[in-house]
């Protein structure tokens, strides 16, 4: 992707990108630190874009982790 992306339903490029993660939080009983449970780490399932000015919610095509580079100005 080398622009910011626009939606596809009314081409407005005012969206919200959101990474969206397979990962768990487990808990023991007993656990001295129970109040932060443990993170195992996850995998990147998927990139979804929210319009912020029509609503629209989609999952973007072959995109599982955003980029940094996508954030730099040309």
């Amino acid at each position: 992707m080398n622009k910011w992306p626009r939606c596809p339903k009314c081409r407005s490029q005012n969206v919200e990108i959101m990474e969206i993660w397979n990962a768990s939080i487990s808990w023991e009983p007993g656990d001295p630190y129970m109040d932060n449970g443990i993170l195992e780490p996850g995998d990147p399932m998927y990139v979804e874009g929210h319009c912020q000015s029509c609503e629209h919610v989609w999952r973007m095509r072959g995109i599982v982790q955003i980029k940094e580079e996508w954030f730099e100005e040309e």
